[in-house]
């Protein structure tokens, strides 16, 4: 709840002062915020692609694989666009990763969901 507050007050604040929230870095701070332990998502900003950007960190000491995958829903909570991706992480790292969504779709909006992929394994 706390990063919904703090987008909605930087949005506030950039709005009052004539400028463009589209370029926010969204702070995400809970504990794990991908369901996954000692791995969480953070930095969320609009990247120079004007695409949403993300760092995927990965806080445990085993080199670990995580797939993820976010999504857009209708007024019914059909989905109707979405993004699987995935990636490897050495242990105690984190990557850069950019999302096929624009900066004009607000971050809140996007759903998402992370689960460990087996190691070895790369779907595309």
């Amino acid at each position: 709840m706390r990063w919904i507050v703090s987008f909605v007050v930087y949005c506030w604040a950039t709005a009052a002062l004539g400028q463009s929230p589209s370029f926010a870095t969204i702070l995400l701070d809970v504990p794990t915020n991908t369901g996954i332990q000692q791995v969480k998502f953070k930095n969320v900003a609009c990247g120079t692609n004007d695409s949403w950007q993300f760092d995927l960190v990965n806080n445990t000491t085993a080199e670990t694989r995580v797939e993820w995958v976010f999504w857009l829903e209708d007024d019914e909570g059909d989905s109707i666009e979405g993004a699987r991706q995935s990636a490897p992480l050495e242990p105690k790292s984190r990557v850069e990763v950019t999302l096929p969504f624009s900066c004009e779709v607000p971050f809140t909006t996007l759903r998402y969901h992370f689960q460990l992929a087996p190691l070895g394994m790369d779907r595309r």
